[in-house]
């Protein structure tokens, strides 16, 4: 059956996505990743939208199923999709949709831009952007000119609270996102709308902590004023993402968007581990059990080309953030220097529960000086999300600002540490131990360098405490049926000696700070050149 296309979409961002033709019924096909899709057919389809330069044929395995398919047939010479051919099928004999990256619009130099009748010039840069991103009330031109002399005008005033949740089941936190356009309340179409634009709504809405998901409410009413968009994460408000023009859809009611925003820090799920931890009575304690503590990472020191270094531990408080010590990067705070392992239980061994990841961001408290063992603690984002569905890997909860301090409790540590009073004694699987919390005013009169960041945990008359190697890592407490990062592993006089606990940093004063760090309103530490020595005469 000869196929008549209307249009082309790409579903994902401005420039990549998704490749969906437009049929005359108003539906959309998939394209299947064939033989026929190749880097030919994928330049022309970027050429059709209004790119040039180099373009990528991909394909991904189909997300959902769909009921036709559009296979896409072209000689690569066309102008056009308008001079292509395309059949539907029922079926894709791959299973693999048809993924589409083009080249990003570039300045020219030395002469003036030779733009398509598909394309806008942007005389300021001298470049030509697909003509499409032309009054889409996004400026693509850095001095706004794909903006002016828009019909409608893009300058339409809206209300200073242009965005709200319809509750549909009570609850203040969840319901479909409605949008305010010259004093009409209406909806947002699902065309494009994912995780990331969720957030970026949630945070508008006053929702500090973002999106927990996308999820349906059933429709809504009114005008739909917003589609396709694609948002790129850094945005403050959903209007700085790319989209089609105010009330230009081709949506149903039953598309509108409902969201679910966070009113805790706390992923779902965190602090339960999928295998209950088996406690028995790190220096003094046991070999834990394989997944008792899902939410350790162990951090180690790359040393090219093929050598690292086991030399801290951390939480996983966050699917791409791990929370430890700060004074474990005073030999260094490149972040190119660390790597950091999920899922991880015997050091000699790898395992298939492992994750390793590089490191993008390091976060030292601002106020931490290598000098005191104040705010001593520190945030790490990795190079991609974890994947927390395996029972090796979860998140730790952080306590909550209206939850009581942990005081004379009995919490958890874990790590890689020396067993010993010397480097030799360092373990190569995960150990464990039980230790009580002492209060401060104990704490204070053994340690007169104590404030009210920190806090002793162990034995006074020794022989069970962390050492060196097990910084960083996570005092773990139990509270309501789920486990809590209580405080991090920072220092100490010695191990496991008499009248010398273990001294821990406090979660609870940071989660502010926290908090602005993993939504990023925090700078990063800028890197250092490595030293010698990995930690202090103190530090753990």
């Amino acid at each position: 059956m000869q196929e008549i296309w209307d249009d082309i979409r790409l579903v994902g961002r401005s420039f990549a996505g998704v490749v969906e033709l437009k049929q005359r019924d108003g539906s959309w096909n998939k394209v299947c990743a064939d033989h026929f899709w190749t880097p030919q057919v994928a330049a022309v389809a970027c050429r059709h939208l209004g790119f040039e330069g180099t373009a990528r044929a991909k394909g991904r395995g189909i997300q959902q199923n769909e009921e036709h398919f559009s296979m896409l047939q072209c000689k690569g010479s066309e102008d056009s999709l308008e001079q292509c051919q395309s059949v539907i099928a029922n079926s894709c004999s791959t299973n693999r949709e048809a993924f589409l990256v083009c080249a990003k619009p570039r300045g020219v130099k030395g002469h003036p831009a030779n733009c398509s009748d598909r394309q806008f010039l942007c005389m300021s840069e001298n470049k030509c952007i697909p003509s499409r991103w032309r009054c889409d009330y996004v400026s693509d031109c850095s001095d706004g000119a794909d903006e002016v002399s828009c019909t409608p005008s893009t300058d339409i005033p809206l209300t200073s609270n242009y965005l709200r949740l319809l509750s549909v089941t009570g609850q203040q936190n969840e319901g479909i996102l409605q949008f305010n356009l010259a004093n009409q309340w209406g909806t947002v179409c699902d065309d494009g709308f994912d995780i990331v634009a969720a957030n970026i709504a949630c945070k508008q809405l006053g929702f500090p902590y973002g999106a927990e998901k996308v999820k349906s409410f059933g429709g809504g009413n009114g005008q739909i004023w917003i589609d396709e968009i694609s948002c790129l994460g850094n945005e403050t408000s959903i209007l700085e993402c790319r989209r089609n023009n105010f009330a230009a859809h081709d949506c149903t009611h039953a598309e509108d968007v409902g969201l679910v925003c966070k009113t805790s820090p706390n992923p779902e799920g965190c602090g339960v581990p999928k295998i209950e931890p088996k406690i028995r009575r790190i220096v003094g304690g046991h070999s834990s059990i394989r997944g008792n503590w899902p939410w350790i990472a162990s951090i180690f020191l790359h040393i090219p080309p093929m050598s690292q270094e086991q030399f801290c531990a951390g939480s996983l408080v966050n699917d791409e953030w791990i929370l430890t010590a700060a004074h474990c990067f005073d030999r260094t705070t490149d972040k190119r220097d660390i790597r950091v392992r999920l899922g991880e239980y015997n050091l000699r061994r790898r395992d298939p529960s492992e994750q390793t990841f590089n490191v993008t961001e390091l976060y030292l408290h601002p106020l931490y000086t290598k000098a005191s063992h104040d705010f001593d603690i520190a945030l790490i984002k990795l190079n991609r999300p974890a994947d927390t569905s395996t029972e090796y890997v979860n998140n730790i909860c952080l306590p909550l600002a209206s939850e009581e301090n942990f005081e004379n409790d009995y919490c958890f540590v874990a790590g890689w540490g020396n067993t010993g009073s010397t480097d030799a004694s360092k373990t190569m699987v995960l150990q464990e131990a039980k230790i009580p919390l002492l209060g401060n005013d104990v704490c204070k009169s053994i340690y007169r360098q104590l404030t009210d960041n920190m806090m002793c945990g162990g034995y006074v008359f020794g022989g069970i405490d962390t050492c060196q190697g097990d910084s960083g890592g996570p005092l773990s407490c139990r509270r309501n049926g789920r486990w809590e990062v209580g405080g991090v592993i920072s220092w100490g006089n010695g191990c496991a000696q008499v009248m010398k606990p273990g001294v821990y940093t406090r979660a609870k004063p940071y989660l502010q700070w926290i908090t602005d760090t993993l939504l990023g309103k925090t700078a990063p530490s800028t890197a250092a050149p490595a030293k010698p020595l990995l930690n202090s005469l103190f530090g753990r």
